[in-house]
């Protein structure tokens, strides 16, 4: 994660950080835009500040990165959560999911988590409430919308109580 943050933090104009899982591994994708002769010079630099790394152009690149904005990823009939986390926490999440049939990767400079299930979400929602995520299924099969924790509850319950301060109405 440290990468992540060296290259998010640097004065390198990034399109996208990504970080796709593998069989055993985090892989860290970097896009780059702008004129096209200026970008040999800052893929240069962004080589140097991460120590090495493969470089994708032309149609490869462009592949890889329609498959994630279109998420032709996820497997059809497979379930889509978004769930929003930091950099920080994503060794942790990726950690608790080892063990739960999925398919993960991380976008946003690693602000977001993508999981696609096969069945229902049903672990991932215990998994989210022990490490205090929330999540939106975006398609597919589950019984519920939001997983893991509500972060709108502590804020439902202050305006019940700034509202409704003697509890004389019946909570929904």
């Amino acid at each position: 994660m440290e990468r992540v943050y060296k290259i998010s933090t640097s004065s390198l104009e990034i399109n996208a950080i990504d970080i796709v899982v593998g069989e055993s591994t985090l892989d860290l994708w970097v896009r780059m835009g702008g004129i096209a002769r200026t970008l040999p010079s800052r893929m240069d630099r962004l080589s140097n500040a991460l120590g090495g790394g493969e470089m994708v152009s032309g149609l490869p690149g462009e592949r890889f990165w329609g498959n994630l904005r279109e998420m032709a990823w996820v497997p059809a009939g497979w379930s889509l959560i978004k769930v929003p986390l930091t950099p920080g926490r994503i060794l942790a999440f990726d950690a608790e999911l080892k063990d739960t049939p999925c398919l993960r990767h991380y976008s946003a400079g690693g602000q977001v988590a993508w999981v696609a299930m096969a069945e229902l979400p049903n672990s991932l929602h215990e998994s989210l409430i022990t490490q205090g995520f929330s999540g939106l299924v975006l398609f597919g099969k589950s019984e519920q919308p939001l997983l893991g924790r509500n972060p709108a509850t502590p804020f439902a319950k202050r305006i019940k109580t700034a509202l409704d301060p003697s509890l004389r109405f019946v909570e929904a």
